[in-house]
């Protein structure tokens, strides 16, 4: 069902504003876009080995510090902070970080700060006690003196967990609304402290202040307020960075859908409906800044993608925008996803046209990293269009989806030997499909489970248990 609240303009008008922009902005060469990546993976290293020794030194400065844990701890914080800098996928090493956490608790280990990262990247039994315990962590780490950085996603994270247990309960009290908003208040007093800091990597600065928008982005008082005080204090010490423009661009983002709700067209209100459509264009032209500023960032294309999208832009524009990104960065999966987004049935794309563009992915021979698989991706978009979750066995076992997945999965395999990311998704298609040798295979060769990619602790477990009940004698 198309969410179609938007006014599109006329043809005439849509053209003239698509040949006016791409006058304006530029795409890179691929000489340009390889130059750029490679100064930025270099600027990357030195970032992350700067936050990993900070990290390391505020963990090994506890009073109650014992070097039993460090070579545990120190991996577990490099590894944290790979995602962190955005140089891993989301979820990719929260189980191995977890496991290393969790192995020095149980030995023993009382820091509060890896009882912050065993509790943030581990599975958490109820939304209640995630809540009480990310309130009670945090008031751990500010009274043992970790630096801000620390706190602010600490709070961050407490912020996000309290308001995801408010949200679950059919009565909401007083108190634990309180809560949330102490929590952000405090995160906006730590960044205040970390955008202080001019030796901080810029793009650390850069993903945690994007953990503080997230962490009041459905709330418009809340994210107006945060904004007003981060921003004079962000172009103050960030100015010469891209990064205070990239901000405003997402804060007025989040603005937008802060206004409009996530709801269907029908739910939302007028009001609702024309904030949505001036935030949108005001975080266009802030994103079209930035890609003047550095057309060479694979992130920002990324964006742009994203509003077109939400304003239902014209194809040829998306595709502008996908191509920029892909030549920024041939390993774009986010650009890929979004592009997805694009061309999915409730924004007026198809179910053909999604698997079309999977095949293109897979196909074309400079893409890298998880970009290949998105015919994957596009089938696991489509599952939400099933309209009984019962039929997902059906879905995957259709012999020419699961012709495709296994194509995919092969291609990932020959592009990269050493990948080992793809193995959990494999596993899940091949547990809902009843594919039990190819789950057996896929489960064997999991280092780390990355139980978002399988759907969860739960169903890592079940799929164990039914691949050893169906295994051959």
């Amino acid at each position: 069902m198309p969410w179609s609240f938007f006014v599109r303009p006329t043809a005439l008008l849509a053209a003239l504003l698509f040949i006016c922009s791409c006058r304006r902005e530029s795409t890179p060469t691929s000489a340009q876009a390889t130059q750029a990546r490679a100064t930025r993976e270099r600027v990357g290293a030195s970032d992350q080995a700067r936050m990993e020794n900070h990290l390391a030194n505020a963990y090994t400065n506890q009073p109650q510090h014992d070097p039993r844990w460090d070579a545990s701890i120190r991996e577990a914080i490099k590894l944290a902070v790979a995602q962190q800098l955005g140089l891993a996928a989301p979820g990719e090493w929260d189980s191995r970080i977890a496991a290393l956490t969790g192995g020095a608790l149980a030995e023993g280990c009382r820091d509060p700060y890896v009882r912050y990262l065993r509790f943030r990247y581990g599975q958490t039994e109820s939304l209640e006690a995630k809540s009480k315990e990310a309130t009670k962590m945090v008031m751990e780490l500010q009274m043992a003196g970790y630096p801000p950085d620390v706190l602010t996603r600490a709070y961050c994270f407490a912020a996000k967990s309290s308001h995801a247990y408010w949200s679950s309960l059919e009565k909401s009290t007083q108190e634990l609304l309180q809560e949330i908003t102490n929590h952000r208040l405090a995160a906006v007093q730590s960044i205040l402290l970390v955008y202080a800091d001019e030796t901080f990597p810029a793009a650390e600065i850069y993903f945690e202040s994007q953990e503080m928008l997230q962490a009041v982005e459905r709330n418009r008082d809340h994210l107006t307020k945060c904004w007003d005080w981060m921003e004079p204090v962000l172009n103050e010490h960030w100015k010469k960075t891209i990064y205070p423009t990239l901000l405003k661009a997402e804060y007025h983002y989040d603005l937008g859908w802060a206004a409009r709700g996530g709801g269907y067209a029908s739910e939302v209100t007028d009001e609702g409906a024309k904030v949505f459509e001036k935030e949108m264009s005001l975080a266009e032209g802030l994103f079209r800044e930035a890609w003047r500023k550095d057309n060479t960032r694979a992130g920002t294309a990324r964006w742009m993608i994203e509003l077109c999208v939400c304003r239902s832009k014209p194809r040829e524009e998306m595709e502008l925008w996908f191509d920029r990104a892909m030549i920024a960065d041939p390993g774009a999966y986010r650009a890929c996803f979004t592009k997805l987004r694009f061309l999915e049935p409730k924004w007026g794309g198809s179910a053909e046209a999604m698997i079309a563009f999977g095949h293109q992915c897979l196909t074309n021979q400079a893409y890298k990293g998880r970009a290949v698989a998105t015919l994957a991706d596009a089938y696991q978009v489509l599952e939400g269009y099933l309209d009984d979750p019962r039929k997902l066995a059906q879905f995957y076992a259709n012999p020419k989806i699961w012709k495709d997945i296994e194509a995919t999965y092969a291609e990932v395999e020959r592009r990269d030997p050493g990948a080992t990311w793809y193995h959990n998704k494999f596993a899940r298609s091949a547990w809902l499909g009843g594919h039990w040798d190819v789950l057996a295979r896929e489960l064997e060769a999991i280092r780390e489970p990355n139980y978002e990619d399988l759907g969860g602790e739960g169903i890592y477990k079940r799929m164990i248990v039914d691949a050893r009940q169906h295994a051959k004698p």
